[in-house]
């Protein structure tokens, strides 16, 4: 979620609707920079970063658990994160434009 919205509200419009939300990640932590290097990586391109001090309140790491996917669901994690940003980076490239391929809420 981006910093601007708060998590509250929309865990609590979830449970107002009767959803339940589950981790699919591998339970692993994974820096914002290893994931710039990932994508960097994955597309080949160079992203352009600004490394900044950390703002007041900012969490110093964040971690969710798997275990209710996996008991749950039967789901569990195969692949990390530059598999992950490899596929998106794939995906995006073979499908830039074609709203054919949009999620639709």
């Amino acid at each position: 979620m981006p910093d601007s919205l708060p998590l509250a509200p929309f865990v609590n419009f979830l449970l107002v609707l009767g959803c339940i939300a589950y981790n699919l990640g591998t339970s692993s932590g994974t820096s914002v920079l290893e994931i710039v290097v990932a994508f960097e990586k994955a597309s080949g391109k160079k992203i352009p970063i600004k490394l900044c001090p950390r703002r007041l309140g900012d969490a110093t790491a964040v971690y969710a658990s798997t275990e209710k996917a996996e008991k749950e669901l039967g789901c569990k994690a195969k692949y990390g994160i530059a598999e992950m940003c490899r596929d998106q980076w794939k995906w995006a490239s073979n499908n830039h434009g074609d709203t054919s391929q949009r999620l639709r809420l």
